[in-house]
């Protein structure tokens, strides 16, 4: 099963690797999906703009 992040099967042998492997998948799929929402730096902090 192909999950929405992108990744299907671990690239990493070990529980601790593959651990933090996932997490940054989750990372980007995150970081990616806010960009798309339109979070942008502004001088106040951060914003989404619509």
């Amino acid at each position: 099963m192909r999950r929405p992040h992108g990744g299907r099967r671990a690239r990493v042998r070990g529980q601790p690797k593959v651990d933090a492997d996932f997490n940054l998948l989750a990372a980007a799929a995150n970081i990616t999906r806010l960009a798309a929402l339109g979070l942008c730096s502004t001088a106040t902090g951060w914003a989404v703009t619509a």
